[in-house]
């Protein structure tokens, strides 16, 4: 199955591009986690595409749309990025193009539709899980969006804002299909061609597709006759007739299946987080099989932290022990060293010296303290220098004054 819906063709020589654009716009829910996102059109693609354009210095884009539509959001970011290119764009209606493939169409600077085609504007619509605030704020920004969408419409075409909300507004905020004709009166286009090689009729319409997309009956067509039992003209896919409703129930059974996932994604997603809600759906839980497991999941890293903690709680200790052991070893060096001298020593050596400094004059013989102070005066030093000079000079009267009777404890 061929699922690249955004293909780019470029002619070097004319300096043209076409940009062909099917499908759902964004990333499709319908399709499998797997699904190639480069391969889908989106914003990031398509933006990608057009600087590759820009740097080949195209000067004409052909944008060629048949699309249901799909993510307002990638829509709008698409138009954008078109509507800035620098190059000439023209857009290109073909097929059915509805909901979000409706902005894309406006960004051309020529808005061309095939007489064939159909043309859908219609309000933005959400899912939604969670309490009263979250539906009010849900339904805020879905006024938002819709606002932004009729401006996108206004700006492009001949009608104001509130009269393409209005129109988007049609059969319960579905719209309504807009033959070219229409399209061009309502101001959502500006040519209408004449396609050479395209049947002149609606019967290649999937009506899978129409229910999937919620979107509103064709033209002229009635809910009988857009089921392929009572409308010959819609095609089946070769079924054969026998088959047929066995085959529309099943694919009825298969989009509500589809539904529903993407209903449990975003619930997920709003308990566990996006990683989680894919993991979860990927091995095919249901909501209260993920609850269990998260539950599950968060106590045993509770149980691993708790862990963790007490083995550090263990290091720590451990380093507290060690930290006493060092200091009584640091206290035990402390005790073993030599002793300072004693206090009394020094008084006692203090009060000889005073004694020899101040002993009367009139004594025969001089001390050494005599000697100290007669240096000190002669050769004016300090008390500290006069007292090396004299040790030098007299070491005979420095031992004995050294020797001298001095108390002690």
């Amino acid at each position: 199955m061929n699922n690249e819906f955004m293909r780019i063709f470029q002619n070097k020589q004319a300096k043209t591009a076409t940009i062909e654009i099917d499908g759902y716009i964004g990333f499709d829910p319908w399709k499998s986690w797997e699904e190639d996102s480069e391969k889908q059109n989106t914003r990031q693609r398509i933006k990608q595409q057009l600087k590759e354009l820009a740097e080949m210095k195209v000067e004409e884009i052909t944008v060629n749309i048949n699309s249901y539509g799909g993510d307002v959001n990638h829509g709008i970011s698409i138009h954008d990025a078109l509507a800035a290119h620098k190059a000439k764009i023209i857009t290109d209606v073909q097929g059915h193009t509805a909901s979000a493939a409706t902005i894309i169409a406006q960004a051309g600077d020529v808005r061309k539709m095939s007489d064939n085609a159909l043309f859908l504007p219609h309000n933005a619509s959400t899912f939604t899980w969670g309490d009263k605030r979250v539906h009010e704020q849900s339904l805020n920004d879905l006024n938002k969006m819709d606002d932004r969408i009729a401006n996108i419409y206004s700006k492009a075409g001949n009608k104001t804002k509130d009269e393409y909300l209005e129109i988007m507004t049609r059969a319960d905020g579905r719209g309504e299909w807009f033959t070219a004709d229409e399209a061009q009166e309502n101001g959502l286009i500006d040519d209408i061609y004449e396609p050479s090689a395209m049947a002149a009729s609606f019967g290649n319409l999937n009506p899978e597709i129409i229910a999937k997309y919620g979107l509103p009956p064709m033209p002229g067509s009635t809910p009988e006759n857009n089921s392929p039992e009572q409308n010959p003209n819609i095609k089946t896919g070769g079924n054969p007739p026998a088959n047929i409703k066995k085959e529309n129930e099943k694919m009825s059974d298969e989009n509500k299946n589809k539904t529903d996932v993407k209903a449990n994604f975003l619930a997920m997603e709003e308990l566990f987080g996006a990683e989680k809600a894919t993991e979860y759906l990927k091995n095919d839980l249901s909501m209260e099989d993920a609850k269990s497991d998260f539950i599950k999941t968060q106590a045993d890293n509770i149980k691993d932290l708790e862990t963790q903690n007490a083995t550090n709680v263990q290091k720590i200790e451990d380093l507290q022990g060690e930290t006493k052991t060092l200091q009584a070893k640091i206290a035990g060096l402390e005790e073993g060293a030599d002793p300072a001298p004693k206090a009394g020593n020094l008084v006692a050596l203090d009060d000889k010296i005073k004694d020899e400094i101040d002993k009367p004059e009139g004594d025969d013989t001089d001390t050494f303290m005599d000697k100290v102070q007669k240096i000190q005066d002669e050769k004016k030093l300090s008390r500290e220098e006069a007292m090396k000079a004299a040790v030098k000079e007299f070491p005979e009267l420095h031992k004995e004054f050294i020797e001298g009777d001095i108390e002690t404890d």
